[in-house]
């Protein structure tokens, strides 16, 4: 037999039997059936919602204090804004606190803050969230020494 006869003869119906190849028609409907059940069950598992940022500054007064957000399964995505006057009695990093789920791992994700100190004078690079709950930058952020300060971002972490 020729090759050309060989790659001709495994398509044969018989060859991808034995191979476990072929499915009847009520299994791949079983399959799809599968697979909207499965869909189904992950929309049951979406979860919206808001949640109160929280700086560790106590003198802190809020102009906005906003969080929002979505869990869907073990998969939670938190955005915040916050716009604060801050006192000048506090010489501790900035921490952001009261994320509605804490993570597994520590993660990382985009954001800004606004008239802030930095360690080193580095410009703001991303914020970080730690298996605690505590959100914090990921070179050191101080407060400024008093004012105003606007912290944003979002972070995307498991759960």
């Amino acid at each position: 037999m020729s090759a050309k006869q060989d790659r001709v003869r495994a398509r044969t119906p018989t060859d991808l039997e034995r191979k476990g190849f072929r499915k009847t028609f009520s299994e791949m409907a079983g399959v799809a059936s599968d697979n909207r059940s499965r869909i189904k069950n992950m929309e049951d598992e979406v979860e919206n919602g808001t949640w109160n940022p929280t700086l560790n500054n106590e003198g802190a007064s809020y102009d906005v204090q906003q969080g929002w957000y979505q869990k869907i399964g073990k998969v939670v995505t938190l955005g915040w804004l916050i716009e604060a006057q801050v006192n000048d009695t506090v010489s501790v990093p900035l921490e952001i606190k009261g994320v509605p789920y804490l993570p597994r791992y520590n993660a990382f994700g985009g954001g800004v803050a606004y008239n802030v100190i930095t360690q080193n004078d580095f410009p703001f690079e991303c914020w970080g969230v730690d298996s605690s709950g505590v959100i914090t930058a990921l070179n050191t952020v101080f407060y400024p020494y008093s004012g105003a300060v606007i912290l944003s971002g979002t972070i995307c972490y498991t759960t």
